[in-house]
């Protein structure tokens, strides 16, 4: 299986597999950016499948796929966020931050405010933009520097 091997789907098979729930450490931007690239790819994929065929009145594929799109968000939930905590570990800032876009998000689920979506967007682009930055150097609170290759003596 090719697909398995190549460096984008890689991250995302280690981070849903091996780190499902892993909130400790530091994650390097590469981890990060190669999970989330097979994550929101996906979605989106899965996403506009499912609005394609509600465009094309094809009511039974749409729902079809809108499940397939629940199963997939709430199955890779937990990584998501776990590989989120880690980048911001990796750039010395605490996990927590990574839950700043799901209030908007979760308000505008229940109460479909057009502000609210636009508010989650700019959150959402906030977690990005930080997750672009380089490592903190050395050793932080959270661990040492993942990008640091270790060699015995």
């Amino acid at each position: 299986m090719g697909w398995v091997n190549n460096k984008y789907t890689k991250h995302f098979i280690l981070c849903w597999l091996e780190q499902y729930a892993n909130f400790e450490g530091r994650a390097r931007r590469e981890e990060y950016w190669m999970f989330m690239l097979v994550w929101i790819s996906v979605s989106w994929l899965l996403y506009y499948i499912a609005d394609a065929g509600a465009d094309l009145e094809l009511n039974v594929l749409s729902t079809i796929v809108k499940g397939l799109w629940w199963i997939f968000v709430l199955m890779t939930l937990c990584p998501y966020c776990a590989v989120g905590v880690r980048r911001l570990h990796d750039i010395g800032m605490s996990g927590l931050w990574v839950l700043i876009p799901f209030v908007p998000h979760a308000g505008f689920a229940f109460f479909h405010f057009p502000w609210l979506h636009s508010l989650a967007k700019v959150a959402d682009l906030f977690i990005y933009i930080l997750c672009v930055q380089d490592s903190q150097p050395g050793t932080n609170k959270w661990g040492p520097n993942p990008k640091i290759e270790f060699t015995l003596p």
